[in-house]
C-alpha cells in the first residue's frame, strides 16, 4: 500500500494528545493533496486513452476532492489567522 506511510503519519498525528487541531488538519491536507493528484493523473490517463466515460467518472471524483481540499485549506487559514 503506497499510502501506508501517509496514513500512519495521519493516525499518529490524530492520536497524539500534544498535536493541535491545526497540525492535524495540515496532516490531512497533505494526504488529501496526494489523493487529489492521483485523481488528476487517472483522469488524464483515461482521457489520453480515449476512454471518456471512465475519464468523466474520475473527473467527478477530482472535482469532489478539489472541493474538500478547498474546505480543509479554508479551515487551516481560519485557524492560523484566529
Amino acid at each position: 500500500d503506497l499510502h501506508y506511510p501517509l496514513r500512519r503519519q495521519r493516525q499518529m498525528c490524530i492520536r497524539d494528545r500534544t498535536t493541535s487541531v491545526l497540525q492535524c488538519l495540515e496532516s490531512v491536507l497533505i494526504f488529501a493533496t496526494n489523493d487529489n493528484a492521483e485523481w488528476h493523473t487517472l483522469h488524464g490517463l483515461f482521457t489520453n486513452m480515449g476512454l471518456q466515460d471512465l475519464a468523466n467518472k474520475f473527473n467527478q471524483a477530482l472535482e469532489e476532492d478539489s472541493r474538500q481540499l478547498e474546505t480543509i485549506s479554508r479551515w487551516i487559514y481560519q485557524l492560523s489567522h484566529a
